[in-house]
Protein backbone atom coordinates (compact mmCIF):
# COMPACT_ATOMS: atom_id res chain seq x y z
CA UNK A 1 0.00 0.00 0.00
CA UNK A 2 1.30 3.47 -0.94
CA UNK A 3 1.83 5.99 2.12
CA UNK A 4 1.22 9.60 1.73
CA UNK A 5 3.76 11.76 3.46
CA UNK A 6 2.24 13.96 6.23
CA UNK A 7 1.41 17.93 4.48
CA UNK A 8 1.67 19.27 8.49
CA UNK A 9 5.08 18.98 8.32
CA UNK A 10 5.37 20.97 5.14
CA UNK A 11 3.17 24.11 5.57
CA UNK A 12 2.47 26.43 8.18
CA UNK A 13 -0.54 26.90 9.75
CA UNK A 14 -2.01 30.39 8.03
CA UNK A 15 -2.52 31.99 11.31
CA UNK A 16 1.68 31.69 11.26
CA UNK A 17 2.37 32.62 8.13
CA UNK A 18 0.35 35.90 8.46
CA UNK A 19 2.15 36.65 11.93
CA UNK A 20 5.48 36.01 10.41
CA UNK A 21 5.23 37.59 7.39
CA UNK A 22 3.01 40.79 7.77
CA UNK A 23 1.84 41.71 11.67
CA UNK A 24 2.35 45.42 12.12
CA UNK A 25 4.23 44.38 15.13
CA UNK A 26 6.79 42.48 13.32
CA UNK A 27 7.02 44.91 10.48
CA UNK A 28 7.56 48.11 13.34
CA UNK A 29 10.18 45.63 15.24
CA UNK A 30 12.12 45.41 11.57
CA UNK A 31 11.80 49.33 10.17
CA UNK A 32 13.20 49.92 14.40
CA UNK A 33 16.02 47.85 13.84
CA UNK A 34 16.84 49.02 10.02
CA UNK A 35 16.50 52.65 11.37
CA UNK A 36 19.31 51.66 14.90
CA UNK A 37 21.09 50.04 12.39
CA UNK A 38 21.77 53.43 9.81
CA UNK A 39 22.21 55.49 13.24
CA UNK A 40 25.30 53.42 13.95
CA UNK A 41 26.49 53.42 11.02
CA UNK A 42 25.84 57.39 10.64
CA UNK A 43 27.70 57.71 13.77
CA UNK A 44 30.76 55.49 12.63
CA UNK A 45 31.02 57.75 9.77
CA UNK A 46 31.10 61.18 11.77
CA UNK A 47 33.63 59.62 14.23
CA UNK A 48 35.94 58.87 11.22
CA UNK A 49 36.00 62.12 9.72
CA UNK A 50 37.35 62.98 12.55
CA UNK A 51 40.07 60.76 12.80
CA UNK A 52 42.16 61.59 10.23
CA UNK A 53 45.70 62.50 10.89
CA UNK A 54 45.59 66.15 9.94
CA UNK A 55 46.04 69.46 12.22
CA UNK A 56 43.05 68.65 14.61
CA UNK A 57 42.26 72.77 14.70
CA UNK A 58 41.99 72.98 10.85
CA UNK A 59 40.45 69.28 10.64
CA UNK A 60 37.82 71.15 13.13
CA UNK A 61 37.29 73.88 10.86
CA UNK A 62 36.38 71.69 7.93
CA UNK A 63 34.03 69.72 10.62
CA UNK A 64 32.47 72.99 11.79
CA UNK A 65 31.83 74.31 7.63
CA UNK A 66 30.63 70.95 6.79
CA UNK A 67 27.67 70.74 9.77
CA UNK A 68 26.38 74.33 8.46
CA UNK A 69 26.01 72.54 5.13
CA UNK A 70 24.08 69.86 6.87
CA UNK A 71 22.07 71.99 8.93
CA UNK A 72 21.20 74.22 5.32
CA UNK A 73 19.81 70.78 4.27
CA UNK A 74 16.83 70.91 6.76
CA UNK A 75 17.48 67.08 7.85
CA UNK A 76 17.72 68.15 11.46
CA UNK A 77 14.29 70.36 11.52
CA UNK A 78 12.40 68.01 9.25
CA UNK A 79 13.58 64.77 11.18
CA UNK A 80 12.46 66.42 14.44
CA UNK A 81 8.89 67.19 12.59
CA UNK A 82 8.81 63.34 12.39
CA UNK A 83 9.55 62.69 15.66
CA UNK A 84 7.22 64.96 16.88
CA UNK A 85 4.54 63.33 15.24
CA UNK A 86 5.36 60.68 16.08
CA UNK A 87 4.02 60.38 19.98
CA UNK A 88 1.09 62.10 19.01
CA UNK A 89 0.35 59.73 16.76
CA UNK A 90 0.40 56.91 19.69
CA UNK A 91 -1.58 58.84 22.48
CA UNK A 92 -4.46 59.35 19.63
CA UNK A 93 -4.47 55.77 19.54
CA UNK A 94 -4.71 55.38 23.11
CA UNK A 95 -7.46 57.92 23.19
CA UNK A 96 -9.31 55.76 20.40
CA UNK A 97 -8.70 52.44 21.29
CA UNK A 98 -9.52 50.50 24.62
CA UNK A 99 -6.59 49.59 26.47
CA UNK A 100 -5.14 46.09 25.56
CA UNK A 101 -7.44 45.53 22.24
CA UNK A 102 -6.20 44.97 18.98
CA UNK A 103 -7.15 47.40 17.44
CA UNK A 104 -5.52 49.57 19.92
CA UNK A 105 -1.88 47.51 19.25
CA UNK A 106 -2.10 47.55 15.50
CA UNK A 107 -2.73 51.57 15.52
CA UNK A 108 0.46 52.07 17.28
CA UNK A 109 2.45 49.58 15.41
CA UNK A 110 1.00 51.46 12.50
CA UNK A 111 2.17 54.62 14.33
CA UNK A 112 5.69 53.49 14.61
CA UNK A 113 5.82 52.32 10.80
CA UNK A 114 4.32 56.23 9.47
CA UNK A 115 7.14 57.53 11.72
CA UNK A 116 9.89 55.45 10.42
CA UNK A 117 8.71 56.13 7.11
CA UNK A 118 8.34 60.26 7.31
CA UNK A 119 11.90 59.86 8.75
CA UNK A 120 13.15 57.44 5.84
CA UNK A 121 11.63 60.16 3.21
CA UNK A 122 13.91 62.97 5.02
CA UNK A 123 17.06 60.72 4.59
CA UNK A 124 16.32 60.21 1.35
CA UNK A 125 15.41 63.69 0.09
CA UNK A 126 18.49 65.23 1.94
CA UNK A 127 20.39 62.56 0.68
CA UNK A 128 22.39 64.27 -2.48
CA UNK A 129 23.03 67.26 -0.94
CA UNK A 130 24.60 65.17 2.41
CA UNK A 131 26.88 63.42 0.05
CA UNK A 132 27.87 67.09 -1.28
CA UNK A 133 28.75 67.93 2.53
CA UNK A 134 31.04 64.95 3.01
CA UNK A 135 32.65 65.23 -0.22
CA UNK A 136 33.28 69.52 0.49
CA UNK A 137 34.74 68.17 4.24
CA UNK A 138 36.85 65.56 2.65
CA UNK A 139 38.10 68.23 0.28
CA UNK A 140 39.10 70.49 2.64
CA UNK A 141 40.34 68.21 5.60
CA UNK A 142 42.91 66.72 3.32
CA UNK A 143 43.94 70.28 2.63
CA UNK A 144 45.00 70.70 6.12
CA UNK A 145 48.21 69.99 7.69
CA UNK A 146 50.21 66.75 9.33
CA UNK A 147 48.93 66.48 13.01
CA UNK A 148 49.33 63.87 14.88
CA UNK A 149 51.51 60.44 14.24
CA UNK A 150 49.58 57.81 12.03
CA UNK A 151 49.24 55.98 15.29
CA UNK A 152 46.94 57.98 16.71
CA UNK A 153 44.58 58.38 13.82
CA UNK A 154 44.47 54.73 13.65
CA UNK A 155 43.70 54.22 17.68
CA UNK A 156 40.21 56.76 16.93
CA UNK A 157 39.30 54.72 13.87
CA UNK A 158 39.81 51.48 15.88
CA UNK A 159 37.63 53.48 18.90
CA UNK A 160 35.13 54.58 16.07
CA UNK A 161 34.59 50.59 15.23
CA UNK A 162 34.79 48.86 18.43
CA UNK A 163 31.95 52.39 19.22
CA UNK A 164 29.50 50.90 16.13
CA UNK A 165 29.88 47.59 16.93
CA UNK A 166 28.53 48.05 20.31
CA UNK A 167 25.81 49.94 18.95
CA UNK A 168 25.06 47.17 16.34
CA UNK A 169 25.07 44.62 18.90
CA UNK A 170 22.57 46.32 21.10
CA UNK A 171 20.13 47.16 17.84
CA UNK A 172 20.37 43.37 17.18
CA UNK A 173 19.52 42.82 21.43
CA UNK A 174 16.57 45.03 20.89
CA UNK A 175 15.66 43.21 17.64
CA UNK A 176 15.53 40.39 18.75
CA UNK A 177 13.29 41.34 21.95
CA UNK A 178 10.87 42.98 20.23
CA UNK A 179 10.23 39.97 18.21
CA UNK A 180 9.99 37.41 21.43
CA UNK A 181 7.24 40.06 22.46
CA UNK A 182 5.86 39.75 18.93
CA UNK A 183 5.61 36.36 18.68
CA UNK A 184 5.25 34.90 22.50
CA UNK A 185 4.43 37.10 24.66
CA UNK A 186 1.14 38.80 25.74
CA UNK A 187 0.25 41.85 23.69
CA UNK A 188 -0.91 44.34 26.44
CA UNK A 189 2.54 43.81 28.04
CA UNK A 190 4.62 43.79 25.29
CA UNK A 191 3.02 47.58 24.55
CA UNK A 192 3.49 48.60 27.47
CA UNK A 193 7.62 47.59 27.19
CA UNK A 194 7.50 49.52 24.16
CA UNK A 195 5.74 53.00 25.18
CA UNK A 196 8.02 52.33 28.11
CA UNK A 197 11.35 52.04 25.82
CA UNK A 198 9.92 54.81 24.22
CA UNK A 199 9.34 57.46 27.12
CA UNK A 200 12.68 56.45 28.04
CA UNK A 201 14.54 57.56 24.94
CA UNK A 202 12.30 60.63 24.37
CA UNK A 203 14.53 62.73 27.04
CA UNK A 204 17.88 61.86 25.53
CA UNK A 205 16.27 62.63 21.77
CA UNK A 206 14.73 65.85 23.17
CA UNK A 207 18.31 67.05 24.66
CA UNK A 208 20.11 65.67 21.89
CA UNK A 209 17.57 67.91 19.51
CA UNK A 210 17.93 71.34 22.28
CA UNK A 211 21.84 70.86 21.45
CA UNK A 212 21.89 70.92 18.00
CA UNK A 213 19.71 73.72 17.72
CA UNK A 214 21.70 75.81 20.06
CA UNK A 215 24.60 75.14 18.51
CA UNK A 216 23.57 76.13 15.13
CA UNK A 217 22.20 79.15 16.78
CA UNK A 218 25.25 80.17 18.14
CA UNK A 219 27.24 79.28 15.42
CA UNK A 220 25.18 81.21 12.91
CA UNK A 221 25.42 84.33 15.50
CA UNK A 222 29.39 84.35 15.39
Amino acid sequence: MRLLAPVIVLFAPPLALARVCGAPCLEAARVDYVECRQDATAMFALGRQLCRDRAPACVEACAAREQDCTTATGIGAALEACLDQQPAAIADCGNRFAAGSKKREQCIDNARIDGFQCRKRVRTQTAPELRRCRADFDVCADGCGPGEPPRGSRLCELEARRARSAALTECNRTANADKSACANKDAACAEGCREARTACNAPARSALASAIAACDAERASS
